[in-house]
């Protein structure tokens, strides 16, 4: 059931497409007499235009040229060109309708009501920014006062350090046994 339908799905897609249904109307532009015998003639009214059934006359009116090259040709004239023309000139009238609209609607009036809902929204807007700002402010700061207390912070380290420095000189002066030998070698000598 399923491939009998994917089959008559893609004989429908095939019938719809544009170049078909153009060449279809294109057969029956370049033959009239065969689209009228064959819709509305009856077996009398072919006999009394000459043909002997409907397949002689199918045969007298259509050949190579008039039942295929030229219907195929304006198929492929007006799906080629003229289709893409009519779609770039659509395209083209509606920007340009729509442009015309946008000129139009400038010097126009809008209802109080939409006028005072557009309004309340631009003052939210304006709200949510002006939150959003004094946020930023605020962050700023923090990270501004953040950024001075770590200065501070290493500046003292800095000075915590040379003190550090010159504590440790003055203990390794301390301990250091040639200079109290010094001292003591002085001390005794002079003294």
């Amino acid at each position: 059931m399923d491939k009998l339908s994917d089959f008559l799905n893609s004989i429908k897609e095939r019938v719809i497409n544009p170049f078909f249904i153009s060449i279809i109307i294109a057969w029956i532009c370049w033959n009239p007499t065969i689209t009228v015998a064959l819709i509305w003639f009856d077996a009398e009214q072919i006999k009394r235009a000459g043909y002997t059934s409907i397949f002689d006359l199918i045969n007298c009116q259509s050949g190579l040229w008039k039942s295929f090259l030229l219907p195929l040709g304006s198929a492929l004239i007006y799906t080629g060109l003229i289709g893409n023309l009519v779609s770039a000139l659509n395209a083209f009238t509606q920007k340009w309708g729509e442009k015309w609209n946008l000129n139009i609607s400038k010097k126009g009036s809008i209802p109080t009501e939409k006028y005072l809902s557009l309004k309340e929204n631009f003052d939210k807007g304006m709200t949510t920014l002006e939150k959003v700002i004094q946020d930023e402010s605020k962050s700023v700061e923090q990270f501004n006062s953040e950024k001075t207390a770590r200065v501070t912070a290493e500046a003292e380290l800095y000075n915590l350090n040379g003190r550090v420095n010159n504590l440790e000189k003055q203990q390794q002066e301390a301990f250091d046994y040639s200079f109290i030998q010094r001292k003591v070698e002085g001390y005794l000598f002079t003294g």
